[in-house]
C-alpha cells in the first residue's frame, strides 16, 4: 500500500492528496465554480485521484474554459488537439491554443516556451533547471 509523502516545500504528495484534490474540484464545479472545470478535466484525462477516464467529457470541459479565456485550459486543450485525445488530431489548432495560452500567461505555456528566466537572465529551456529549483527549496 502506498502512503502519502510530505514535500518539504509544498502539499502532500501521493494518491491520497490526488483524491482529495479531485473531490474538492468536483464539488466546487458542481457548486458552480467554473474555474474548477480545468482541474476536473485534468483528472478526467489522467485518471488520477480516482477519476474515471473520460476524454470526451474532459475536452468538453476544456472547450468551455477556453471560451472563458482560461490560460491553462488553452494549454491542456492544445495537448488534446496535438495528440488527438478526445478529438480528431488538429495540429494547426494545437499551435494556436499553445500560442494563446502563452499570451494569456499560462505558467505551463511560458515554461515550455522558455519564457521563465533563471537567476542569470537565461531562459529556462530544460526540465532539469526546474527540477533543480524544486530540490533547492527543501535545503
Amino acid at each position: 500500500m502506498s502512503e502519502t509523502r510530505r514535500s518539504s516545500c509544498g502539499p502532500p504528495l501521493g494518491p491520497v492528496s490526488d483524491k482529495v484534490k479531485y473531490r474538492k474540484a468536483l464539488s466546487a464545479m458542481r457548486e458552480g465554480d467554473n474555474s474548477a472545470k480545468t482541474t476536473v478535466a485534468f483528472f478526467m484525462l489522467s485518471g488520477r485521484g480516482g477519476a474515471e477516464i473520460d476524454q470526451d467529457g474532459a475536452v468538453a470541459l476544456l472547450e468551455e474554459r477556453v471560451k472563458d479565456r482560461d490560460a491553462e485550459a488553452m494549454w491542456m486543450l492544445g495537448v488534446c488537439c496535438e495528440y488527438g485525445i478526445g478529438m480528431e488530431q488538429d495540429l494547426k489548432r494545437a499551435d494556436l491554443l499553445y500560442s494563446r495560452s502563452r499570451r494569456a500567461s499560462s505558467i505551463t505555456g511560458k515554461f515550455l516556451w522558455g519564457d521563465y528566466m533563471d537567476t542569470r537572465g537565461n531562459g529556462i529551456m530544460v526540465v532539469g533547471s526546474l527540477l533543480q529549483s524544486f530540490s533547492e527549496c527543501g535545503s
